[in-house]
């Protein structure tokens, strides 16, 4: 295996690098921002560590009550999407969602995620 030289002329003009990925922080299910101690977290994660974005999933997810069945007809509540967006952009952050998983009320089948040693309940089957 031979050498690889890099060369820079530290005379050279130089130019900011932003470190957009510093400015996020992950988090877990999208419902989780809906409880006070974790919203409590985030505005600290915020005021001292200056992050921008929450990214998390399952805004679709059964528990965030978006989608639901009701007697043959769909019905939709963007109520908790809506209260979490607020609260973020509240604090002075934004959100950076992962849509993955299927609403029960539009999957076509029952197929879940298994993920390490838990089993996720999120059906991953398309419409």
């Amino acid at each position: 295996m031979g050498t690889l030289t890099f060369l820079y002329d530290v005379k050279d003009k130089t130019e900011h690098f932003n470190h957009y990925w510093e400015t996020c922080v992950g988090s877990c299910h999208g419902y989780t921002a809906l409880r006070e101690d974790y919203r409590e977290q985030l505005k600290e994660a915020h005021d001292q560590l200056g992050f921008k974005y929450l990214r998390f999933h399952g805004i679709l997810d059964d528990d965030m009550c978006v989608v639901q069945e009701e007697n043959g007809k769909i019905l939709y509540n963007f109520v908790n999407i809506d209260n979490i967006f607020d609260f973020l952009l509240d604090i002075g952050m934004k959100p950076f969602m992962e849509i993955g998983f299927m609403p029960r009320a539009f999957a076509s089948g029952t197929t879940t995620l298994a993920q390490g040693v838990c089993l996720w309940n999120h059906n991953i089957v398309p419409l």
